[in-house]
Formats: structure tokens, C-alpha cells, sequence
């Protein structure tokens, strides 16, 4: 400032001061915003837009890295079905394998035997697809609604005849109270009936082997069938090798043939009930 300057000089100073100031300052790169670009080589970022540039960075390196590392497992695994023998899944969308298994299904009944591997190959990948899973769980949950009541009036028809003791009964004893010698000797002989007079928890804990060989479901009428249903556990304990889920999805499939017979009129006289109970309509 020279000497003699007036107030006003002063002022004028000062204002071109900070004209000249803000003419050297950077501001942040981001779009709208009014701070000083302080932080950043090529770009330039107030404080709090940095950090979240930098959060950014941070961020995209995690899953770049995540996606390398799920990429090398990948390849290990296929690698590892290659060594047993295994192919691995080919990941498609369902329709496209829907679509190549159509095809491998028209070759092989065009005469090439070849087509009957990726038919196999095809099949596994429908099953094992998220898109398929998905529909199977839409179908069985719908499955379950609409056959609910029926279910449960099976239920209560079938443990009206199976006597709340019937472990301990004999089929002399089963005969003594009342029921027909031939269904007597079905109640008894057909154990997995049983099962609804059991605890929830002791068939939860049935082994596996006893499923298959002690409770077989073959022969089952409709009726009895859809009774046993009702009981059956969502999740059997201790299946680590999941062969009682396995029986329990093929008790259901079995179960859903039969109510797609029922409604389209097709079922066989015994699986629409078994002949033992003829004396009791």
C-alpha cells in the first residue's frame, strides 16, 4: 500500500487481492460443488468428495480381486471334476439348455447314439440351474396348497383305523377290536402307517436304511398315502449324506403322480383305495 493511500484505495486492494486468489484456485472436480480442490494428482477433490473417491477405488479393487480369486477356484474345480471323471456344468440360461437338450433328445431319436451323453450332460445342467430350482420350489409350494385339505382329511380318516398303540398291538389283537381280518393284517404289515401314531421327532430320527427297507411306500393307495404326507418332517436329523431327504422327495413325487391321476380320472382301483378297506365304505 503507498503512503497517502485513501480507505477506499485500500478496499480496492483488497478485493482485487482475492479476485486474483480465487483465479488460482482449483475447485473440486465433482459437478456442483463449490470447495477448493485440494486433494488429487490429475484430478482435483475437496476434502469429503476424495474420500469418497478413494472409498471407490478401494471398493472396485475388493471386487476385482474377489472375482479373480472365484475365477481361480473355478478353474480348480474343474479341473478336479476332470480328474474323477466328471464334467463340469455348462452355465447357461435355462432356455438355452432346455433348447439343447430338445436337440440331443431329436438326434438320438434320429439314430445318434452320441446324443444320448449330452442328453445326460443337458439334464444335468437343467436340474442343477438356479432358474429350474426355482420353479421346482414355486411348484411344490403351490403342490402343497392345493392339496392341503385333502391331505389332512386323509390324515384324520387313516388314524380313525391305526390305534393310537398299535407297536404294541398284535394282529390278533388288531382283529379282537373290531377290524376286518384283511385290514388288520394291512395295518400291520404296512409299517410306515405306523408313522402316524409316532412322535414328530422319532420319525425325524428314523435311519435311513430303515426308510428304504422298514417303511417302504410301495403299494400305498392315495389315501394312505397323502396321510403319511402330512406327517412326514420337513428336515429328517442327522442326514449328512442326505439319503432321507432323497426318500422323502420320492415319497412327494410318487404322491404328486397320483394326485395328477386322480385329477384326470386315471387312477387304478387299489390306488384309489386298496381293497382291504372295501368292508368299511
Amino acid at each position: 500500500v503507498r503512503h497517502g493511500a485513501t480507505r477506499e484505495d485500500i478496499r480496492a486492494l483488497a478485493q482485487e487481492s482475492i479476485r486474483r486468489e480465487k483465479q488460482n484456485t482449483v475447485m473440486c472436480s465433482i459437478t456442483g460443488c463449490l470447495h477448493p480442490g485440494t486433494k488429487g494428482i490429475s484430478m482435483k477433490f475437496c476434502e469429503e468428495h476424495y474420500k469418497e473417491f478413494r472409498e471407490q477405488v478401494k471398493s472396485t479393487n475388493d471386487e476385482e480381486e474377489e472375482t479373480a480369486t472365484l475365477q481361480k477356484q473355478v478353474a480348480m474345480l474343474k479341473h478336479q471334476l476332470k480328474a474323477v471323471g466328471a464334467e463340469p456344468v455348462e452355465c447357461v440360461t435355462l432356455d438355452v439348455a432346455r433348447e439343447k437338450m430338445q436337440e440331443a433328445v431329436q438326434r438320438l431319436m434320429a439314430g445318434d447314439e452320441m446324443a444320448e451323453k449330452d442328453i445326460e450332460k443337458w439334464d444335468t445342467a437343467i436340474k442343477m440351474n438356479p432358474e429350474y430350482q426355482q420353479e421346482q420350489e414355486e411348484k411344490a409350494r403351490k403342490w402343497a396348497e392345493d392339496n392341503k385339505e385333502k391331505n389332512e382329511e386323509a390324515c384324520r380318516t387313516m388314524r380313525g383305523l391305526v390305534p393310537p398303540d398299535i407297536k404294541q398291538c398284535s394282529l390278533k389283537t388288531l382283529m379282537e377290536r373290531g377290524l376286518p381280518r384283511a385290514l388288520a393284517k394291512r395295518l400291520w404289515d404296512k409299517k410306515i402307517l405306523w408313522m402316524l401314531r409316532m412322535h414328530p421327532l422319532d420319525i425325524a430320527l428314523i435311519h435311513q436304511a430303515d426308510l428304504r427297507a422298514k417303511y417302504p411306500n410301495q403299494g400305498l393307495d392315495i389315501i394312505e398315502m397323502r396321510a403319511v404326507w402330512t406327517v412326514l418332517p420337513e428336515d429328517f436329523e442327522n442326514d449328512g449324506d442326505g439319503k432321507k431327504a432323497e426318500w422323502r422327495f420320492n415319497f412327494r413325487q410318487k404322491l404328486e403322480e397320483l394326485t395328477t391321476k386322480e385329477e384326470q380320472n386315471r387312477l387304478a382301483r387299489n390306488e384309489k383305495r386298496n381293497n382291504a378297506y372295501k368292508d368299511l365304505d
